[in-house]
């Protein structure tokens, strides 16, 4: 009997490692890249937006959050390509900001209010501390 129920219980737990909610899939995706695979929880995931908590490397718990999406054999993962064209989006929104402020006024009396929104390396915007700057915000 005890030989029977050994080869029932690993297929259903097969079965059931095929069944993940689409939120543990998506999170399983990047759980690796976590300082501490097994600390994630979901919080909420709506329409392929994951947000989770995991501890950091000072075990605090911080929240975070993912874009998922299916791929074609069904399965979630995390979309990065998505995240960053929105972390792209918000830089090139916050560039544009910048430029505009700078054209609208007085260049010499304005000018910190201008860069205010922008991390600047000399006279040139430091687009890595940018880009770093937006993730953090939006909770990539």
């Amino acid at each position: 009997m005890r030989w029977i129920c050994i080869p029932a219980l690993a297929v259903t737990m097969l079965l059931n490692g095929c069944n993940k909610a689409p939120a543990e899939q998506c999170l399983d995706s990047f759980r690796g890249d976590l300082k501490d695979p097994e600390s994630p929880k979901v919080i909420s995931f709506e329409g392929g937006e994951l947000i989770y908590t995991a501890t950091n490397s000072y075990g605090a718990r911080v929240k975070g959050r993912a874009l998922c999406s299916e791929d074609p054999k069904g399965k979630w993962r995390r979309d990065r390509t998505a995240e960053h064209s929105l972390v792209a989006d918000e830089m090139t929104a916050r560039m544009r900001k910048s430029t505009a402020c700078m054209k609208n006024r007085e260049w010499t009396t304005h000018y910190s209010e201008c860069r205010a929104d922008l991390p600047f390396q000399g006279d040139s915007v430091d687009l890595d501390r940018l880009e770093g700057k937006i993730r953090v915000e939006m909770g990539f």
